[in-house]
Parts: structure tokens; sequence; C-alpha cells
């Protein structure tokens, strides 16, 4: 398997679809309460628009796997304890 596939983040886009794309991922950042304003993304073009998505999903995903390791360290302090 190459990087590209095993890649958690890989998008498949119809070409010229690309902005109907961001605008249903902004959508849900939106519904998780993170978004730019609808001034800002309507200034952005549409490299703007896919560089800011990446950067948010990119924040999102470190956030995730920092709650994940402080689950795990936890759960292992949980269980040391047990023994």
């Amino acid at each position: 398997m190459d990087a590209q596939s095993e890649s958690p983040l890989r998008l498949v886009t119809v070409p010229g679809r690309e902005g109907q794309l961001f605008d249903a991922f902004r959508s849900e950042l939106v519904s998780a309460g993170i978004a730019a304003s609808d001034e800002e993304w309507a200034s952005m073009s549409l490299v703007e628009r896919g560089e800011w998505l990446t950067t948010q999903i990119l924040v999102l995903r470190a956030k995730v796997e920092h709650e994940l390791e402080e689950a795990a360290l936890a759960n292992e302090q949980t269980w040391d304890g047990v023994h």
C-alpha cells in the first residue's frame, strides 16, 4: 500500500466541483463550532479554502490524538492501581 492510500485525509473530488466539497466540509465544521466567518470564507480563493480546511482538520486530529493519549495514560494508571 502506498502512503496516499493509507492517509486518513485522502479526498476524492470531481474536477470542477472542489468548491462544493469545500463548502460541505465547512458546513460540518460550522456544526462543530469551528468555522471562518461568512465574510472571511467568501473572500478566500479555492486554494485558500482548501488550505484553511486542511489546517482545521489537522488541528482537530492533533487534539483527538492528544485526548486519546491522555485517556490511555489514565487507563494505564487505573490498572496500575488495581494490581
